[in-house]
């Protein structure tokens, strides 16, 4: 059993005019019931306290509680929301840990959770964004910010961001239409390396086969020779004519190396 000594937190003028005060003696876990604001409870998370063994389990912002209409559990979720904003975009891995894996985490909104992914992805906070994703919160991040926080891992050729958002168990909330434009868009301007991961990822299903017949001449055209092999792992959704045409139009223009890339890749037995 360990024991607790007893300790004392100030709070603010702001929050109270009083201390919260926790008796912990005989017990080996202590509750804390208080009001905070979401820096306060980072800086709880960072005190002797939780090295004591004190565990929180009720948050509550007074800035935005004076509204008799909200709930308890509201109440702890706008603590816990506004606790989570500052975690991330300070990238304290291990706060946001703390939060999401606290007792009344899934009081904290949808519209928190992807305010803190698309945060951290723009921030390139590979941790903390897979933190988010392996959580189990990720069910109720909207789709809408997924495919924004892959967006802007794209954009900023984020590769570790991108394999863990199109890899995740929520990645089929990302919309074909949003997969095919970025593929597209990462092919064309030669961003081969993150392309590629998302050819290799669980969402590769919801590349049409369009798609990939357009990049795959957009690769002949600009010598990728590695997005063919690729690619050639797709062939049965790929039309045989089109690879046919390539390898006769690039014979014809003396580009062996593509000519060969496609013959190698695509004819194999």
């Amino acid at each position: 059993m360990i024991t607790i000594p007893k300790i004392t937190f100030p709070l603010p003028h702001s929050v109270s005019n009083h201390s919260t005060t926790i008796d912990s003696t005989n017990t080996s876990v202590q509750k804390i019931f208080f009001n905070a604001t979401g820096q306060e409870l980072l800086n709880l998370l960072n005190s002797r306290a939780l090295d004591k063994g004190v565990q929180i389990i009720v948050i509550s912002n007074p800035s935005q509680t004076t509204n008799d209409a909200l709930s308890k559990e509201e109440k702890i979720g706008l603590g816990l929301g506004e606790a989570l904003t500052l975690a991330t975009n300070q990238g304290r891995l291990e706060d946001v840990k703390e939060i999401v894996r606290c007792k009344n985490s899934h009081h904290i909104s949808k519209e928190k959770l992807g305010e803190a992914l698309t945060c951290s992805a723009l921030k390139d906070h590979l941790k903390v964004v897979n933190t988010l994703l392996e959580s189990d919160l990720r069910d109720k991040i909207p789709a809408k910010d997924l495919e924004l926080a892959l967006q802007q891992a794209i954009i900023h050729e984020y590769k570790g961001i991108v394999s863990s958002l199109l890899n995740s168990k929520v990645s089929d909330k990302i919309s074909e239409e949003m997969l095919v434009n970025h593929y597209i868009w990462l092919v064309a301007n030669k961003e081969l390396g993150t392309a590629i991961k998302l050819l290799k990822s669980d969402q590769c299903d919801k590349i049409p086969a369009r798609a990939l017949e357009d990049s795959l001449i957009l690769a002949a055209d600009n010598g990728h020779i590695e997005l063919i092999r690729v690619l050639s792992g797709l062939r049965p959704k790929i039309d045989a004519r089109i690879v046919a045409a390539l390898m006769i139009t690039f014979a014809g223009k003396g580009q062996s190396n593509v000519t060969e890339a496609l013959m190698n890749n695509f004819l194999k037995i």
